[in-house]
């Protein structure tokens, strides 16, 4: 039997959270939250940049954003960046091409449009596709 359950099956402990890294080099400007981000205190707030994986990405999203977060403003999104509205758009484009033909009944068709009426809604149509991770 297994020391983390008590059960009779022989269940094999979940393995704890990966230890921290070090930052990757003496003045790097993040530090590894035990979320498993790098992170940064601005104003009183913590911030989040990135997964411990890919700290040059979290650096570089820090440094896009750092002038708008320590001056108390809310960055401004990337306007190339797909957003949830961009996405529901095209999946519904398709059912209605899919309806059109023949394919899908308009009770199916209403339906997605329900679904994704109530998925944008929850997520935001202007937020990033990128930001859902």
């Amino acid at each position: 039997m297994s020391d983390c359950h008590s059960t009779p099956f022989d269940v094999p402990c979940k393995s704890a959270k990966p230890s921290k890294p070090d930052p990757t080099y003496p003045d790097f400007p993040l530090y590894a939250h035990t979320a498993c981000v790098w992170a940064k205190k601005i104003g009183g707030r913590g911030h989040y940049f990135g997964k411990w994986d890919d700290p040059h990405a979290a650096l570089k999203k820090y440094l896009e954003h750092k002038d708008d977060l320590h001056a108390g403003r809310t960055p401004r999104p990337d306007p190339q960046a797909l957003k949830v509205k961009d996405i529901a758009n095209a999946f519904l484009n398709a059912k209605r091409e899919a309806q059109e033909a023949g394919e899908l009944s308009s009770r199916t068709w209403l339906d997605c449009r329900f679904i994704m009426d109530m998925l944008v809604e929850g997520l935001g149509k202007h937020r990033s596709v990128t930001d859902l991770a």
